[in-house]
C-alpha cells in the first residue's frame, strides 16, 4: 500500500487510531480560488470539518505567477493545497493560472492536493486525460454517485452530491467508449492512456452523457480530485465527509515525509475575504467630518399609537402631499405564508421630507465622486472615493443612536437605492452603461440615499405606528404628527375610500424582441455549455412614454393593487442633474440584518403565472422540477459563498430551502438563507464585520446575475449590451442603529426627469419615459420559447400598472 492510498486495507481498529490522529492535527490549508461563487463555501467545509486554517489566493495573483520561486516559498507555509472550481477551461491557462502549476512541483516541494471541479479536471489533463464537453452540462443537479469504498472514499456510503459543470475527464475508460461492458473491477483500474490517474467514483445515472467520472486520484503522488461539489447545501453528509477522508490521507503522507520541515505559519502574510478597503482611513476621516454640518441625536425621540383604520398609503398622503421629494418603503404581510416570517413583509417604513426636500449623498461611479446634497438641492460636499461603502460605513457608524422603539427596524439614517452599475464595481466587472449612448453619467447618481431624521413605522403584526425623530429639539414634530394622524383615525370597521384611478394616455411602448431575445438565450447556453457560466440571469428592458406628466402616486398605487407584493417602494429623490421616481413591487427580498447582527437573505428562482386552471398543486410539480429546482439551488450556494465570506464559517445556515410560495400573479420557488455578523459591538464602536460590508460583498443580487458571479456578469454585459440601471440593483434603508433591509429591484418602473421620448415616431412633441426591466435564469436545461414566457410574464405583472383599472 503506499502511503497515500487510504486505509482501505488496515484493520477497523488502525482506522480508528488513524482517524482520531487527524482529528488532533489541525492542517494549514491554501485555497486556489479561480473566481468561482462557491469558494467562499469550500472554505467554510473545510474550516468546520478539519477545524483547518485557510488561506486564499486568486490563481492569477500576479505576485506568484510571474515569480515561481515566490509560490514555491508560498507553497512551504501550508500542509495541503486546494485547487478550488471555477468558469472556463483547464486547457486555457487564464482560467487556471498557478492550478497549472501544482502538478509539475519539484520533489522537494511536493505537498498533498485537492482538486475540485475545475481543479479535477486540470489535474486530469496533466496526466493523460482528454477535457471534453459534455452532451448536456449538470449544472444544479443532485445524482446519484457510485464511489468504490476506497482512498477518500473509504467507510463511505453511496451518497447524493451536486454538480456544477459542462466539461468531463475522459481517461479512455471502457465506459467512457460508449462500448457497453458488464460493470466490474475494472471499473476502478488505471487506463492505458492513463496509468497514473485511478478512478474513485462515476455518475452512471446519467442517460443523457453516459457514465461521468467523480473522482481519481494519482498512483504516485498526492493527489485527488473530485468533479462534484462536496460544499453545496445539496450534497449530503456522507458526499462531504470526502473533506476529512482526504486529510487523514494527506497528513499520513505528510507523516510519511522524512526530513520536512515545514516553516512557521505565522510569517505568512496573504490576502484574506474582507471586502471593505482597511486602508481607507482618509475616506472613514471625510465621511466623519460631515457630521459637523450636518448632526443628528444620539438618542430617538419617538412617541408610538393605535394603527387604527389608517392605512399606509392615506398616511403618506396626509404626511407628504406636494413634497418635491418622498420616499416611502411599504411592506405587505402574504396572507399565504407565516405573518410571523420577517420574510412576508413586516413594517412599513415613510421617510418624513420637509416641503423643500430631502438631503441626500449621491455616488457618481464614473467619476469616483461622491456628493453631498443639502435639503434644498445645494451641493455641500464633495470628494473622490474610490471605496462608497467605507464611507457609508464611516457616515453611519458616526451617528449611531439608540433609545429607539424595540419593534422598529429603522429608527433613522438613508434610505434609497443602489443600482445594477454600481454592484458590479464590487466585483470589479467593467459595466457597457459608462460608454453607452443613452447614460449620462454625470447627471445621474448609481446610488443615492436620502438622509431621513424623520420617520414614521407602521407594524403591520402588531398594528402600531411609531413616529419617530433624530433630531435636535424635535418633540413637536412628533405631537403635531400623532395629532394630525390621530384626527384622521376612524373607528374600527369603517375604510378610508380608495381615490379614483385614471389610466395615463400612453403614446408608444418599446418591448424587447422575441427573436432577439430567444436567440440571446442560446448565446447565454452557448457560453454556460463550454464551461464559462453555470447560469445566466438575462433581462431586457421595455419603455413607456406617456403623452402627458402623470401622477406617479396614483400609478404606484395601481401597482399594488395589480401586483401587490412584500417590499414596495415609492421613491422621488435626486436634484442634481436629474431627479428620479421608482414604483416598485417588489416580491423579494434581497438582504436583511438586525441591529443584534442577524442576518437573511430570500432568493426566488422559479415563477409560474396563476390562472384559473393553475392551482398551487400544480404550480409545485412544475417548480419541483430539475431545472426550476437547479436554478434555485445555484443561487442559493451563490450566497451563502457571499455570506459565508463576510460571517465566516460556522455561522450560515439554511432556514428554508426551495419552498413554493403563492402571490397574487405568480406562484414562487422562496429559499431562505440566514447567518450571524460574528463580532457584535456596543453602540458607536467600530465593527469588522458590519451588515454594509455584507452589502457590498453581495452585490449585485445573485438571483440578477447567475454564477459564478463575476464571470457571468461579464458575458451578460457582452450579451444585453446596454446598462440595466436601477432595475437588477437594491432598495433599502441603512439604520443608524445598526441594521438594514434591502429589495431586489424587480416588478418595477422608474423614470428619470431628464428623460423624455418621442410622443409618437418622428414627432418634436415628448412625453415622460418609464423603464420596465424583466428577465429570468437561464440553464442549460431553458428552452428559448419558455424562457421567453417567463420573461413576458414578469414584465406584465408591472405594465398593467399603465393599463385601465
Amino acid at each position: 500500500m503506499k502511503p497515500h492510498d487510504g486505509i482501505t486495507s488496515s484493520t477497523s481498529s488502525a482506522r480508528h487510531v488513524f482517524h482520531d490522529r487527524c482529528a488532533k492535527r489541525n492542517p494549514r490549508v491554501l485555497y486556489l480560488d479561480a473566481y468561482d461563487s462557491f469558494s467562499n463555501n469550500i472554505i467554510a467545509l473545510l474550516t468546520t470539518s478539519l477545524q483547518a486554517t485557510v488561506e486564499s489566493v486568486h490563481i492569477d495573483d500576479l505576485r506568484y505567477l510571474q515569480n515561481q520561486g515566490a509560490f514555491y516559498s508560498l507553497l512551504e507555509k501550508f500542509d495541503a493545497v486546494v485547487a478550488g472550481p471555477g468558469p472556463g477551461n483547464p486547457a486555457k491557462k487564464s482560467d487556471v493560472g498557478l492550478v497549472e502549476q501544482l502538478w509539475n512541483l519539484p520533489d522537494d516541494q511536493l505537498l498533498p492536493i485537492l482538486g475540485i471541479c475545475l481543479g479535477f479536471q486540470s489535474l486530469g489533463l496533466a496526466y493523460g486525460a482528454q477535457v471534453e464537453r459534455l452532451k448536456e452540462p449538470r449544472h444544479g443537479l443532485v445524482m446519484n454517485v457510485t464511489h468504490n469504498q476506497r482512498s477518500i472514499f473509504n467507510k463511505l456510503d453511496r451518497f447524493t452530491a451536486t454538480q456544477y459543470h459542462s466539461l468531463f475527464v475522459n481517461i479512455g475508460h471502457f465506459l467512457q467508449s460508449g462500448r457497453h461492458r458488464s460493470l466490474s473491477d475494472n471499473l476502478w483500474n488505471p487506463t492505458s492512456k492513463c496509468p497514473l490517474l485511478q478512478p474513485l467514483a462515476w455518475d452512471l445515472e446519467d442517460t443523457e452523457n453516459g457514465p461521468v467520472l467523480m473522482a481519481i486520484r494519482h498512483m504516485e503522488k498526492p493527489f485527488w480530485g473530485v468533479q462534484y461539489h462536496p460544499e453545496s447545501i445539496c450534497t449530503d453528509e456522507e458526499g462531504a465527509k470526502v473533506i476529512k477522508n482526504w486529510w487523514c490521507l494527506a497528513d499520513e503522507w505528510l507523516q510519511s515525509r522524512k526530513g520536512v520541515v515545514l516553516r512557521d505559519y505565522k510569517t505568512l502574510k496573504v490576502h484574506g475575504l474582507s471586502v471593505l478597503s482597511p486602508t481607507k482611513s482618509s475616506i472613514l476621516s471625510e465621511a466623519v467630518n460631515l457630521h459637523s454640518c450636518h448632526p443628528t441625536l444620539k438618542k430617538v425621540l419617538w412617541q408610538s399609537m393605535d394603527l387604527g383604520a389608517l392605512n399606509v398609503p392615506r398616511m403618506f398622503e396626509l404626511l407628504q402631499a406636494g413634497r418635491k421629494q418622498a420616499i416611502l418603503l411599504k411592506s405587505t404581510t402574504n396572507p399565504r405564508v407565516d405573518a410571523s416570517d420577517p420574510g412576508t413583509g413586516s413594517h412599513s417604513i415613510l421617510g418624513v421630507t420637509d416641503p423643500n426636500g430631502v438631503a441626500q449623498i449621491c455616488y457618481f461611479q464614473k467619476e469616483s465622486t461622491v456628493k453631498f446634497l443639502s435639503a434644498n438641492g445645494q451641493v455641500t460636499y464633495s470628494s473622490k472615493c474610490d471605496d462608497i461603502w467605507s464611507f457609508l460605513q464611516g457616515f453611519t457608524q458616526r451617528r449611531r443612536v439608540t433609545g429607539g422603539p424595540e419593534n422598529s427596524p429603522f429608527w433613522g439614517g438613508l434610505m434609497g437605492f443602489v443600482t445594477y452599475e454600481a454592484g458590479l464595481e464590487t466585483i470589479s466587472v467593467k459595466s457597457c452603461a459608462m460608454e453607452h449612448p443613452s447614460r449620462r453619467i454625470t447627471r445621474r447618481p448609481d446610488i443615492c440615499f436620502a438622509l431621513v431624521t424623520r420617520s414614521v413605522i407602521v407594524d403591520h403584526l402588531r398594528s402600531t405606528v411609531f413616529v419617530q425623530s433624530i433630531r435636535k429639539d424635535d418633540q413637536a414634530f412628533i405631537s403635531e404628527t400623532i395629532n394630525a394622524l390621530c384626527t384622521d383615525v376612524k373607528p374600527q370597521g369603517s375604510s378610508i375610500p380608495d381615490p379614483v384611478y385614471s389610466p395615463p394616455p400612453i403614446s408608444s411602448t418599446t418591448s424587447p424582441v422575441r427573436d432577439t431575445y430567444c436567440n440571446q438565450v442560446r448565446q447565454c447556453q452557448s457560453s454556460i455549455r463550454a464551461g464559462d457560466s453555470y447560469e445566466l440571469c438575462l433581462t431586457d428592458q421595455s419603455t413607456v412614454v406617456l403623452s402627458a406628466p402623470t401622477d406617479s402616486w396614483s400609478l404606484y398605487l395601481h401597482l399594488q393593487k395589480v401586483n401587490p407584493a412584500p417590499f414596495s417602494a415609492y421613491i422621488r429623490l435626486g436634484r442634481l442633474g436629474s431627479g428620479v421616481t421608482i414604483l416598485s413591487s417588489s416580491p423579494e427580498r434581497f438582504l436583511r440584518w438586525t441591529r443584534d447582527g442577524d442576518a437573511q437573505f430570500r432568493p426566488i428562482k422559479g415563477t409560474v403565472k396563476k390562472s384559473k386552471d393553475m392551482t398551487l398543486e400544480k404550480a409545485t410539480e412544475i417548480l419541483n422540477s430539475s431545472k426550476e429546482k437547479a436554478e434555485n439551488l445555484m443561487i442559493v450556494d451563490l450566497i451563502r459563498h457571499d455570506l459565508h465570506g463576510i460571517v465566516g464559517a460556522g455561522n450560515t445556515w439554511m432556514k428554508q430551502l426551495m419552498s413554493v410560495e403563492e402571490y397574487k400573479t405568480v406562484y414562487q420557488l422562496v429559499s431562505v438563507i440566514e447567518g450571524r455578523l460574528r463580532n457584535r459591538i456596543p453602540a458607536g464602536e467600530a465593527e469588522d464585520k458590519s451588515g454594509i460590508e455584507l452589502l457590498a460583498a453581495s452585490l449585485p443580487p445573485g438571483s440578477m446575475t447567475g454564477a459564478p458571479k463575476k464571470r457571468s456578469c461579464e458575458l451578460l454585459a457582452d450579451i444585453e449590451g446596454k446598462p440595466r440601471g436601477i432595475y437588477s440593483g437594491v432598495i433599502g434603508y441603512l439604520d443608524f442603529g445598526g441594521g438594514g433591509d434591502f429589495a431586489v429591484v424587480i416588478r418595477t418602473a422608474y423614470k428619470w426627469d431628464d428623460e423624455t421620448g418621442p410622443v409618437h415616431e418622428g414627432s418634436e412633441e415628448v412625453g415622460e419615459r418609464w423603464h420596465v426591466g424583466a428577465g429570468g435564469a437561464i440553464t442549460a436545461q431553458s428552452t428559448p420559447e419558455g424562457e421567453w414566457a417567463e420573461m413576458w410574464t414578469k414584465r406584465e405583472s408591472t405594465m398593467r400598472m399603465f393599463e385601465t383599472a
